[in-house]
């Protein structure tokens, strides 16, 4: 796999590509044997995120059910699709996502099917940056301190009552603009306050399912959770999750 969509939080599909390609166990090449019938689209690689994936995936149900038999025998309710990214699932053209499997990130009742689909977890941030967690500077596994750490602390908080750290409107700044002290200066606290008080979808009153985190993030920055002295709300990716 390209190591740019490996280390990527929505890198799951490759990873599920990568396995089921080189699993002769799970995977038959006998139509006739199988049960389910998995569309291998790669979209990670191949469209960006929030990108419309009516094209691609209309494409690809056109060439199946034209040159195979096996989605017309079934209607298409033993194929399944992977579908990255949050709002992805919900831009699944609606004849696949009536019919088949879809596997997602993105599990709203409006776009995926309890009955038939399946949410599965993003690949986390310490897998994301795993290179930064691993080698300590002393030449220690630092991952493996960590964790290995908070096993053995008491089950009692020791940290703050809510920690947050990434975009507020973009996921972009929550990879790429890392707060090196981890923490917001109160000049960008400032500017978020702003920005986020003159948008509508931080307003409890108002429904944004269309725009990133439907609100959410922007709903905490608007009632200044951030100077909460039991919380810690940074508005961009930290170096200290751990």
């Amino acid at each position: 796999c390209d190591p740019v969509h490996n280390r990527r939080i929505y890198s799951a599909q490759s990873h599920f590509d990568a396995h089921l390609l080189h699993d002769d166990f799970t995977r038959t090449l006998d139509p006739k044997r199988a049960s389910l019938f998995y569309v291998p689209l790669f979209l990670n690689q191949r469209v960006p995120w929030g990108a419309d994936l009516n094209a691609s995936m209309s494409r690809a149900l056109q060439y199946i059910r034209t040159r195979h038999p096996w989605w017309n025998a079934s209607s298409g309710r033993d194929h399944v699709w992977f579908v990255f990214g949050e709002r992805q699932t919900c831009l699944v053209p609606p004849e696949i996502a009536k019919a088949s499997i879809i596997v997602g990130h993105w599990g709203d009742e409006d776009c995926m099917s309890p009955d038939k689909d399946v949410v599965v977890p993003t690949i986390t941030p310490v897998q994301h940056d795993y290179p930064r967690f691993v080698q300590g500077r002393d030449g220690t596994h630092s991952l493996q301190r960590s964790m290995r750490g908070s096993a053995e602390l008491p089950l009692g908080r020791s940290g703050p009552l809510v920690f947050f750290a990434g975009g507020i409107t973009s996921f972009g700044a929550s990879q790429d603009n890392l707060r090196k002290g981890g923490i917001d200066s109160q000049e960008k606290q400032e500017k978020w306050l702003k920005r986020v008080t003159a948008d509508r979808c931080a307003r409890p009153d108002v429904s944004c399912r269309q725009v990133y985190s439907m609100g959410v993030r922007q709903a905490i920055w608007r009632e200044k959770l951030y100077a909460e002295p039991d919380m810690r709300i940074v508005s961009a990716g930290v170096p200290d999750y751990f």
